[in-house]
């Protein structure tokens, strides 16, 4: 009792003469007491320092102090590394940390004990542990405390104690310790056996900041007189005030029944969004170095109460309506009534502000939704703030329905002076009372009682302020308010780094200074949006085939290059990240098959052409491949639809070429360029020329093999047929049925492959069944026109294996077209042999350049070729366009033979010609005419108009082909 004492001694101090001598005339202080002084003495004392919403009304700026309920607060969740530590008490729920008492390290340092104490009590349980903002949840524990998942799995193990008086010794320390003994049970003592195996990444900064979410004391239910858990302001405060860790009062010096009844009040159910909760609850630490009136002034914020000292007893009420204890009318009056229709401004506010612990969000200290009314601030005409402090309130929602109680509470303003009759002396500080005045116009104005004072006359002074029971309605629907933000402190953690979703990789060939091309393999790594603390970034890589990843480095940069790669080799990579402070996060992964020099070149880009006369010009862009060996260029008299594989190779140019000069043709021209492995560019680039004609030359005739009657001669082709069609394809290097296995369960191969790999001749030849005759010696131009195809008797779209080009074997991964590229592997070259005797003959070669030849005899051959004896064209049909030169004969000044002239072609003309007279001489009536007209020549005759034969001069000429 020595707090009670102490504050009777500073009260009784301030009583005026008047009262002392009082005191002399009821006989001494026992005489004083029984007849109501100490009623007096600690109703004063009770009204100064115990009642939460009217001492909340002052308003008053606090100075720093570093004991205050937000360093406490903070504080409390804080490891203290210090062998001397302030004890405390845990009533109800809440996050706390402790003392170190004990660390010690094992197994060649790797594993550090600890022993942190929390309370100096036992407690009802211990729920989650947190190291810094990190939760273990029980959950995480195995039966003997080893952490199973999450960041600290492996790394740690968690045994909880709980403080009973029959404690026994934590047998995991025990075991390990040469130290920690039997003996060292601390009994009554609360608190956590941690032990932490070491690893950087795990604790970057060291022994982490250890709490735990705590159910603390249990204490005594004043309505059941039970003894468990219970976070009811009621019971708390009883707690405390006869705890001899807490006031230490007697029992017989609490007044039950008021306690009794604020533990009802504390449980009733209000209604809010999403459900109900209890009036009031009280969650929150004591530590034992403040005074105790601090303390009881915290606690009793928890539920809006008054605690009094009346008639020898703590008398406790709560923040609810009440009803009036007494009504008073003018008869009860002893002297003048004052009144207060306003408070002084210090004293007046429309806003409510503060802060509290929020166990919604891992008791984190945080503001409440602000209380204010914009009808207060509109009456005030200004905005006047009070900041408040719920040290003991754990709740959003219950902290808002606090803080509305204060706002409203200061909107009743009226105070009331009032000097009372002897007869209510038993009114005590915290009563309700009705006021009916019949000047002030009162009937039965409810009143609360601040401050009671027992003069020397025994009349009694009373302070009152005005009282509505709205104060403490709630209305969830208008007035709870939902937090902005989820949480007043939500920092990163550092043992937790965020993994790189991806790794984008490529490859691109480089050519160094001395003119050598590799392949260079670029990973880039991404950048997840929520690592605020990445310090580098790390790659690995291997060949599929391998089993050490080799490093390609640490960076701050999230790209890397990788060079000397090789080329269709499938490559493994893995990267992750290092935050600032050293800790790595979990690999991401990812695989890439280098393309590189096996990687078809690009298509040829800005395709052009220019013709001037016989001749045209065709341009392209100079392609981006660094490994490009020649662009090939090839021909098709269609005009639409060419193909590649249709058409004839004109020429092949160096890769340094971007441009080529070629005879002016009708048709397609298309180009591809290929590289130094004899890839092709997957699509080939056309350009087409709606020639109508080429100045000097006149189409002739067509020459057309047709295959169907199979007369050719034949040199490792054959002429195939396909339903009603006919084809010349390479032949096979073997037999049809000299497969080792079964061919009909072949799935890998066409059918016709006979079931060997790479079983197609490289070479074939067909030669035409017959010679073209141009009839004479002379100059032609020779156009071969193709219809083909190719396939790729080992590449059928779902059997596509691995090689060379294609490690991993997908088809889309394949370097060309997934379903192959048999066209690029594939040729058909038209060839020519020339004679003018049909005897004779140059050998066979390809068609030059220009198509030009001159001779009389044509023989044609085609040449088939594959360049992986796999891909196999197919021709279903052949001919030759054959133009020859415009020709012009003339003759002058020639004379006639009794009448006539034969002029005479040698060569004759191929076809039909024109033919031009001009006579001479003529006579009037003289006519010529033209008789015996043939492609060697023709007969000019003359008569006069007698029509007898005449001699006459004439010059011709004739233009034909």
């Amino acid at each position: 009792m020595g707090f009670v004492a102490d504050a009777v001694s500073s009260a009784v101090s301030t009583v005026t003469d008047v009262v002392l001598k009082k005191v002399a005339m009821k006989g001494g202080w026992k005489g004083l007491l029984s007849g109501g002084l100490k009623q007096f003495a600690f109703s004063f004392i009770a009204s100064a320092v115990l009642s939460f919403a009217y001492k909340k009304l002052a308003g008053k700026p606090k100075q720093p102090d570093f004991n205050s309920f937000t360093n406490e607060a903070i504080q409390r969740k804080s490891l203290i590394r210090s062998p001397v530590a302030d004890r405390s008490i845990i009533y109800g729920s809440v996050r706390k940390s402790g003392a170190i008492i004990h660390a010690e390290t094992l197994n060649d340092n790797k594993d550090l004990y600890l022993v942190i104490a929390l309370c100096g009590h036992e407690i009802n349980s211990i729920g989650s542990v947190f190291f810094n903002d990190t939760e273990i949840t029980t959950g995480q524990l195995d039966g003997s405390g080893n952490v199973t998942s999450g960041t600290f799995s492996g790394k740690a193990q968690i045994i909880k104690h709980l403080g009973s008086t029959t404690q026994t010794v934590d047998t995991v320390l025990d075991s390990a310790s040469t130290v920690w003994t039997s003996n060292h049970r601390l009994r009554g003592v609360a608190y956590l056996m941690v032990k932490l195996t070491y690893e950087t990444d795990v604790f970057p900064n060291g022994i982490p900041n250890i709490s735990a979410v705590i159910e603390g004391k249990k204490i005594l239910n004043v309505s059941t007189s039970a003894t468990a858990y219970s976070n009811n302001p009621a019971n708390i405060i009883y707690n405390y005030l006869t705890s001899s860790d807490g006031l230490g009062a007697s029992t017989s010096e609490i007044d039950l029944a008021t306690f009794q009844q604020a533990r009802a009040d504390c449980d009733d159910s209000i209604s809010i969004t999403g459900g109900t909760q209890s009036r009031y609850t009280c969650n929150g630490v004591i530590i034992l170095n403040r005074k105790p009136v601090e303390v009881i002034e915290d606690l009793v914020s928890s539920c809006a109460g008054t605690l009094t000292y009346q008639q020898g007893k703590f008398k406790l009420k709560v923040g609810k309506a009440s009803s009036s204890v007494r009504t008073l009318t003018d008869n009860d009056l002893s002297g003048e009534l004052k009144i207060v229709t306003r408070p002084k401004r210090s004293q007046l506010y429309n806003k409510v502000k503060g802060t509290f612990v929020d166990a919604t969000t891992d008791f984190s200290i945080k503001e409440f939704n602000t209380q204010e009314s914009s009808a207060f601030q509109t009456s005030d005409g200004e905005t006047i703030v009070n900041e408040i402090e719920l040290p003991f309130t754990s709740d959003p929602v219950e902290a808002q329905r606090l803080a509305l109680i204060v706002l409203k509470q200061s909107r009743q303003m009226m105070t009331l002076d009032l000097l009372l009759k002897p007869e209510h002396l038993d009114l005590g500080v915290g009563d309700v009372i009705s006021l009916t005045n019949t000047k002030l116009g009162f009937t039965a104005k409810k009143f609360f009682i601040l401050t009671y004072t027992l003069n020397a006359d025994l009349s009694v002074s009373v302070i009152a302020q005005e009282y509505a029971d709205a104060v403490f309605n709630f209305d969830a629907s208008t007035e709870q308010v939902t937090l902005a933000t989820a949480s007043a402190i939500n920092l990163p953690s550092a043992t937790t780094v965020v993994t790189p979703s991806a790794i984008t990789t490529s490859d691109t060939l480089n050519a160094s200074s001395d003119g050598i091309v590799d392949v260079v393999l670029t990973a880039t790594v991404s950048i997840p949006s929520t690592e605020a603390f990445i310090g580098q970034f790390e790659l690995e890589y291997k060949k599929s085939t391998d089993s050490v990843f080799v490093s390609a480095g640490r960076s701050s940069n999230n790209t890397f290059q990788i060079s000397g790669v090789e080329d269709g080799a499938l490559y493994d990579l893995r990267s992750r990240i290092i935050n600032t402070i050293g800790v790595k996060s979990s690999y991401v992964t990812a695989q890439h098959l280098v393309i590189g020099a096996t990687e078809p070149p690009a298509n040829c880009e800005d395709l052009a052409v220019s013709i001037s006369g016989k001749s045209l010009t065709l341009t392209w862009s100079k392609p981006p491949d660094l490994d490009l060996k020649e662009t090939e260029i090839r021909h098709s008299t269609a005009t639409s639809n060419a193909t590649w594989i249709g058409s004839q190779t004109l020429t092949k140019v160096s890769r340094t070429s971007t441009s080529v000069s070629l005879p002016a043709k009708k048709g397609t021209y298309l180009v591809k360029h290929i590289d130094k492995l004899n890839n092709f560019s997957i699509q080939a680039t056309s350009v087409t020329t709606n020639i109508t004609s080429i100045t000097g030359l006149n189409f002739h005739t067509t020459f057309v093999e047709s295959i169907s009657g199979q007369t050719g001669t034949q040199t490792d082709v054959a002429v195939v047929k396909d339903g009603a069609d006919h084809y010349i394809v390479l032949a096979s290097k073997t037999n049809f049925d000299s497969g080792t296995s079964n061919f009909e369960t072949n799935t890998t191969q066409f059918f016709d492959s006979g079931g060997v790999l790479a079983n197609t001749k490289a070479l074939g030849f067909y030669n035409f069944t017959n010679v073209f005759d141009l009839s004479q010696s002379g100059q032609v131009k020779l156009e071969p026109k193709l219809l083909s195809t190719a396939e790729d008797r080992d590449k059928i779209f779902d059997a596509v294996t691995t090689s060379n080009n294609n490690q991993n074997g997908h088809f889309d991964t394949e370097p060309s077209h997934f379903d192959g590229d048999a066209s690029s592997f594939a040729d058909i070259i038209l060839q020519v042999a020339t004679s003018n005797d049909n005897s004779t003959y140059s050998g066979f070669s390809d068609f030059n350049t220009t198509g030009e030849y001159s001779a009389r005899y044509y023989k044609f051959r085609l040449k088939l070729r594959s360049n992986n004896n796999s891909a196999n064209p197919k021709v279903s049909g052949m001919s030759v366009d054959v133009d020859v030169p415009d020709r012009q004969i003339e003759g002058a000044d020639l004379p006639t033979s009794s009448g006539s002239k034969a002029i005479t072609f040698d060569p004759p003309y191929l076809q039909q010609y024109a033919i031009g007279i001009s006579s001479q001489n003529l006579q009037n009536g003289d006519r010529h005419t033209i008789t015996n007209k043939t492609l060697g020549g023709f007969t000019v005759n003359y008569i006069n108009s007698s029509g007898s034969a005449i001699d006459r001069t004439f010059d011709f000429i004739s233009k034909g082909f």
